[in-house]
């Protein structure tokens, strides 16, 4: 399977309108931009008002209020198909009741954005919220 993604570029405006939202007024654009151009790069992961958020080429997520849930905005079918391989080892591994419920709600996100992208031939999936922001930022020219 052929695996594409975002833009890099993309994938920072992408990050800043998440990171405005969630109140992080600061995110580390060159510390994003120098992990992008690793080919494992690791994820940039930003502590701020009880929140925490995750950057990576492949994915950008989110927990709130120190919340064991996260919530993915953007995942590319390469990261998405992973995870979601992962998942079942995971949760049958896992006997902490928290921690599966989270890798439960992992799965369910991860299925959901596989099924989207193979039903609509996408290579990544986006939170529709967020498409719509995107999109305007993009027509905007920034």
């Amino acid at each position: 399977m052929s695996y594409l993604r975002m833009s890099n570029k993309r994938v920072i405006m992408l990050a800043k309108i998440v990171a405005q939202e969630l109140g992080i007024k600061e995110l580390d654009t060159e510390k994003i931009k120098i992990n992008m151009s690793y080919e494992c790069p690791m994820p940039v992961i930003v502590h701020k008002n009880e929140c925490r958020l995750w950057v990576d080429k492949h994915y950008i997520a989110f927990s709130k209020d120190n919340n064991m849930l996260v919530q993915y905005v953007y995942v590319d079918n390469e990261h998405a198909s992973e995870e979601l391989a992962a998942m079942t080892k995971l949760i049958a591994n896992e006997s902490d009741s928290q921690a599966i419920e989270m890798l439960i709600d992992l799965k369910m996100q991860f299925r959901e954005a596989m099924f989207l992208m193979n039903s609509k031939s996408e290579r990544y999936y986006l939170l529709e919220k967020y498409k719509l922001k995107l999109t305007d930022l993009i027509k905007k020219g920034e």
